[in-house]
């Protein structure tokens, strides 16, 4: 059972956690502390997996208590989620995180975030608990290791030892013999005196040699000869053949290399300025080396002229080979300790004295050459919390001949934190007493440290496995199912138990497997990556397009073990783009099958597009010149009549309608202004309407009266909203008898303007029939309604037509009235009556017409609200997904942040001056317009990411625009920041008067971003801006450079240069979010243009990029300023501002000041919907995310209770679909935050029609 502690929460928000928390979380356990000090009581006894703590505590804050916690070894991996004031500082926040807090809620504490924040907190306790695990299995097998390679280290010290004493045994015996010689000298010169006492001691000398092997040797350097004893003809290898041997006999026997050396020190004791005392090598005759150890003693006479030299020689070549094998023990045992870091010591536990090697000293951070091995300078490098550690250690090792193997901590002399591992083993006396405690450690810093590391890698990397939205699958060789993320289990319907072990076949169709295999056999025998987009299969049997991106999975020694898939499903992208090109297809046909005259008219008042329906109504006008002037079109005069609609819409902004009469026909004419990015009026749309039968009609009103009554109550069957079909045929049933027809039917059209299904009336009841059981005379009849979508009738049949209804199923059929459905313009079926007693007339047709629209209306009422429905599930279904970004973004917003607020708090001084006061608000503006760049620069990366960026093309003078962006730079801070360097316009004379095609603005934040990052990198040269006209296959394009001098690109980085949130210096800090260069490729891609770069080191950078150039003879024209715009007087209007952030409602206040409006605020969506029952208001600014009810709930329950109120939505969502959704639930206006006085205006006279 899961447990939380909650520690120090206030008695309001206790009950409310209580409650959610057993709501959500029914099989947790719950504690709850008063204080700091219960809960770490609590801690320790209860072991929770979750610890929610107030950082405002009475006897013991949520700092100090994290600290506490966070010492303990076994409590510290407790995910810790703090409660803190809403306006907490940050510098607090960044204090909790350092101290191990995990997350924070802000209060009031919101329930849902509660919840969110509760189970992420109980997934990494879980990740914690499982890492553990896995740490303390590893622990174990270092230990056991580590015990091993003790063993070793034990066992070697032992053959060093058993070496040293026979070494040891052997120096005494070299001393002996030594003492010998001396005697041996002394009774040699005394033998004249005491030739008793020199057969006593040649009986000692013979007894000696014969048991230590020494064989003795004397040179009578009168005589010139050399004696050598019988164990030296054995020593030399010459027993069997004791052949006369002299001096340089003697030296052949001699190792070549060693003949001086015995030479020299021969000569050296003859002169008396050595003793004869050598180690040298001979040759045996077996051909082996063997070592000598050579002594000898001078004679002298009584001139004191050397007469012989006597001496001994004895076998040391297993006392050398034991030194060499000491030496190469000792040698691999250092290289060992060396290699592992180890350091080598002993505590001397009768003197209390510790003996360390200089590795042993570095790791703890004591200096060799002052440390004296007392147990006090031990201690003071212990962490003090470690202390009693190694006390119990010692204690526990020497009381129970335990293995000595603490861990603890020791503090360097500059104060960092090793922290160190030891292991060792007592060593007793012959009575059972321990003398010493020998060991080894090492520093396990780095292992902590990456255990860590690793604990939080896998931590992250599990998470994002777990929730990112793209499909995870890991494939082992056999390409069968490793992993399966929860992601791809909502992608293919297979729970990852149903999935692992399954071989990728399960997810293709059954003509899939061979390019797959294709694919995979690639992967595994190339490595590398591949991308595909393939046709899959879910669970559900289900056809779906998934793009996959693969890339193979190597281990330690790069050989392939498996393959890692992403899976991203674009089956509803995929959809939406064929959906994309049909639309447009039907938009160019739609365009010009629209039985209204449409035409778009540029600033200038030419007429630059028009629909088939304009050139019906102008006539040969419209096509007597290129972009004709639309008065000279209609009107017929050189410039714009008086009272010209277009000319009194730019000054409006607004509709404008002019009615008029051409070649005796009547027309309505709406005029539509169309905006340009800056909220100009850059041209209009005039739709135009024949009204002339409507003129004609209104003769016949007073007749038609009762039949529009009969039409109105056939019109309530529409509202009910019921199927289609139903409807049908109750306006059906009612058209046939009002007009007295027989019988009748509805035939409705598919998207391929055939017919799909036939609604029939006839005198029995309804039924449906087939198509294809109509009589094709009828069938011939309405189509030309079809065709031409206009009613008609026919009440007389020739001879032959006769004769074909006779031979049909119908015969019975004697006149026909048709009328058309029409939904948007666009024929979607008809309304076909048979068999009326009399003829039909046209009036019956104008019935049948208006029946016909009833029907269009509830058709369209059916498939509209078939399209809602389809969009809420939709809706319903889809993943809301958010990107953070931290590190950079994080210090780019609070640097604009950073400036405002403080800036703002300079401006309430009052001693401040007005100089000041224009500057610092001067600063607080471009302050805010930075932190607006940073987050449009993050709307555009995210529409771009999801297809949803518009382009907006028109034509432009190219010249304008660059000179104007590069005086732009010219005048900023940054250039005036960098007088080293030069912005250049290179731009030949004959493209001065260049006009291009392409979205205005996209291109100028191309340019602006290259621009600047360019300045941005350079300190000295220049900046240049070019362009050159190029063709290729036929196809001319401009390629635009921005050349600088700036400090380059290394060529590591030219695979990331376009990649989202990196930079070129990304070590040392630079302004910007990293998104500028990742945008721009975007939107070139976009425009149809390609973009690359040149750099090299410390010389400089060039970008380039291309649009496509389509040659244009339109001519640069002036924009015309307007007029500036101001509230109209709103004394008698009364609005209502739900805002529910405090100082966003003070702004909007402050901005509505002149509008002399009676203004009311409301603070959340209840108290709103309050007040309008209470109060008329005329206008109401709704914030979108409000408490207690939302912007959306609010205008949806203000449009269903009936009030009749303008409302204008205004949020911080900047997302494209936005707008649409406000207008759609009701809203009269749209505003996006940030918003300036401008923007309200234009709103507020939109809304209010002012």
């Amino acid at each position: 059972m899961a447990k939380i502690l909650v520690v120090e929460c206030k008695k309001g928000d206790l009950d409310d956690v209580k409650v959610t928390l057993l709501k959500v979380f029914p099989d947790v356990k719950l504690f709850f502390a008063e204080n700091g000090k219960k809960g770490l009581e609590l801690c320790h006894a209860e072991s929770p997996d979750v610890i929610l703590i107030n950082l405002d505590g009475s006897q013991m804050d949520g700092f100090e208590f994290c600290t506490q916690l966070k010492t303990n070894d076994y409590l510290k991996i407790i995910p810790i989620l703090m409660v803190v004031d809403e306006r907490i500082d940050n510098s607090l926040r960044f204090k909790a995180l350092e101290l191990g807090v995990d997350a924070f809620l802000s209060k009031p504490i919101d329930e849902p975030e509660l919840i969110a924040q509760i189970k992420i907190m109980f997934r990494i306790k879980k990740n914690e608990d499982i890492q553990l695990g896995k740490n303390h299995s590893l622990s174990q097998l270092v230990i056991e290791r580590t015990h091993e390679l003790e063993k070793e280290l034990i066992e070697r010290k032992r053959t060093e030892e058993e070496l040293q004493h026979s070494f040891n045994k052997l120096e005494f015996s070299k001393v002996s013999t030594l003492n010998l010689m001396e005697d041996l000298k002394r009774e040699i010169l005394e033998r004249k005196a005491a030739e008793d006492r020199i057969s006593k001691l040649n009986e000692r000398l013979t007894l000696a040699k014969t048991a230590a092997k020494f064989g003795v040797w004397d040179i009578d350097l009168v005589e010139n000869n050399l004696i050598w004893d019988d164990i030296m003809y054995d020593l030399y290898g010459m027993g069997n053949y004791k052949i006369p041997i002299n001096y340089y006999t003697w030296l052949e026997a001699i190792f070549e290399d060693d003949r001086d050396k015995i030479s020299l020190i021969t000569k050296q004791t003859l002169e008396g300025n050595a003793d004869y005392n050598i180690e040298f090598r001979i040759v045996h005759p077996d051909d082996s080396i063997r070592y000598m150890k050579g002594l000898g003693l001078v004679v002298r006479n009584s001139s004191n002229i050397p007469i012989r030299i006597t001496g001994i020689n004895y076998d040391i070549t297993e006392t050398k080979k034991a030194e060499e094998a000491l030496k190469d023990s000792k040698s691999k045992l250092d290289l060992a300790l060396n290699s592992a870091q180890m350091g080598v010591w002993y505590w001397d536990i009768i003197e209390n004295k510790r003996y360390f090697d200089s590795q042993t000293c570095s790791i703890l951070g004591i200096d060799p050459k002052t440390f004296k091995g007392t147990e006090k300078e031990f201690f003071n490098v212990i962490h003090p919390d470690d202390r009693l550690t190694i006390v119990y250690s010692h204690t526990r090792t020497i009381e129970n001949n335990d293995f000595y193997n603490p861990e603890y901590r020791v503090v360097w002399p500059n104060g960092s934190i090793h922290y160190i591992n030891s292991r060792g083993r007592l060593v007793y006396d012959e009575s059972g007493i321990p003398l010493r405690l020998n060991g080894v450690l090492w520093d396990v810093t780095e292992q902590r440290i990456a255990q860590e590391a690793l604990r939080l890698s896998n931590q992250r990397m599990r998470l994002l496995f777990e929730q990112t939205p793209l499909g995870v699958i890991e494939w082992d060789k056999e390409f069968r199912v490793s992993d399966w993320n929860p992601s791809a289990g909502k992608i293919f319907g297979y729970k990852k138990e149903e999935a692992l072990g399954q071989h990728f076949n399960f997810l293709t169709k059954p003509n899939g497997p061979y390019q797959v295999n294709e694919i995979a056999l690639s992967l595994i025998k190339h490595n590398g990556g591949h991308r595909s987009t393939n046709e899959n299969i879910t669970k559900q049997g289900t056809t779906i397009i998934c793009e996959w991106f693969n890339t193979t999975l190597v281990d330690s020694d790069g050989k392939t073990f498996g393959v890692a898939s992403l899976v991203h499903d674009i089956t509803e992208r995929r959809q939406a783009e064929i959906d994309l090109q049909v639309s447009n297809k039907q938009w160019d046909t739609t365009f010009n099958s629209i039985q209204d005259g449409i035409m778009v008219l540029d600033e200038n008042q030419r007429i630059i597009k028009y629909n088939k329906a304009a050139v019906d109504q102008m006539g040969r006008r419209i096509n007597q010149s290129k972009n004709p002037y639309c008065y000279s079109t209609v009107h017929g005069t050189s410039c714009a009549i008086e009272g010209c609609p277009f000319v009194k819409m730019k000054v409006s902004k607004e509709r404008e309608i002019l009615s008029y009469e051409l070649d005796n026909r009547y027309y309505d004419c709406m005029i539509d202004p169309i905006f340009d990015e800056k909220g100009k009026v850059s041209g209009a749309v005039h739709i135009i309407y024949d009204i002339t039968e409507r003129k004609m009609a209104e003769l016949n009103l007073i007749k038609k009266n009762n039949e529009v009554q009969s039409l109105l109550n056939a019109a309530t069957l529409v509202l009910d909203l019921e199927k289609f079909e139903i409807t049908a045929r109750k306006l059906l049933s009612n058209c046939k008898d009002l007009i007295g027809a027989d019988s009748g039917f509805v035939a409705l059209l598919n998207q391929n303007d055939t017919d799909d299904r036939v609604i029939l009336i006839d005198p029995c009841d309804s039924v449906y029939i087939a198509d294809s059981e109509l009589p094709q005379l009828v069938k011939n009849l309405y189509a030309q309604v079809y065709k031409s979508g206009k009613p008609l009738y026919q009440n007389y049949f020739s001879k032959t037509e006769r004769t074909t209804l006779k031979s049909s199923k119908y015969n019975s059929i004697k006149n026909v009235l048709f009328a058309p459905l029409i939904i948007n313009k666009k024929i979607v079926g008809i309304i076909g009556l048979l068999n009326k007693d009399v003829d039909f007339s046209d009036d019956d047709m104008d019935i049948a017409t208006a029946y016909g629209e009833l029907a269009s209306l509830a058709l369209h009422n059916t498939r509209t609200l078939n399209e809602l429905v389809h969009q809420k599930e939709k809706a319903e279904e889809s993943e809301i997904l958010k990107s953070v970004f931290l590190a950079n973004m994080s210090h780019e917003i609070r640097t604009p942040l950073n400036s405002i607020l403080g800036f703002s708090e300079f401006l309430c001084e009052p001693s401040i001056s007005n100089e000041k006061r224009k500057k610092f608000v001067d600063i607080i503006n471009a302050s805010g317009q930075q932190l607006l760049h940073i987050i449009n620069d993050i709307i555009d990366i995210s529409r771009l990411e999801s297809k949803q960026l518009k382009l907006f093309y028109e034509e432009f003078n190219l010249y304008d625009i660059l000179n104007n962006i590069i005086e732009i730079f010219s005048n900023s801070e940054i250039c005036h920041s960098k007088p080293n360097i030069k912005l250049i316009l290179k731009l030949p004379a004959q493209y001065s008067d260049l006009i291009i095609k392409t979205d205005k603005v996209r291109f100028q934040q191309v340019l602006i971003n290259i621009i600047s990052n360019a300045i941005k990198y350079t300190n000295e040269g220049f900046v240049e801006v070019s362009l050159e006209i190029k063709s290729k296959e036929n196809n001319a394009f401009i390629e635009f450079c921005i050349k600088d001098t700036g400090i380059g690109i290394s060529v590591e980085k030219f695979d990331i240069i376009f990649e989202r949130f990196r930079q070129v210096e990304e070590n040392d800090y630079r302004e910007g979010t990293g998104l500028g260069l990742s945008i721009s490729k975007g939107l070139i891609d976009l425009l149809g243009g390609k973009i690359w770069f040149e750099s090299e080191v410390n010389i400089g950078t060039s970008f380039y990029f291309t649009l496509p150039y389509n040659i244009s003879n339109t001519n640069n024209k002036k924009i015309e300023l307007t007029k500036a715009i101001t509230y109209k007087d709103l004394t008698d209007k009364t609005l209502i501002i739900a805002e529910d952030d405090y100082n966003s409602f003070c702004y909007l206040k402050e901005l509505l000041f002149d509008s002399k409006a009676n203004i009311i605020h409301a603070e959340d969506g209840q108290i709103l919907l309050n007040l309008l029952e209470k109060e008329k208001a005329d206008l109401v600014f709704l914030d979108i995310n409000m408490p207690l009810k939302t912007g959306y709930q609010c205008i949806k329950e203000i449009r269903e209770k009936g009030y009749q109120v303008k409302v204008i939505a205004q949020t911080a969502y900047a997302m494209v679909d936005e707008k649409e959704k406000c207008l759609d639930l009701g809203c009269d206006g749209y505003i996006s935050k940030p918003f300036t006085k401008k923007t309200i205006i234009n709103a507020i006279n939109e809304v209010l029609g002012n």
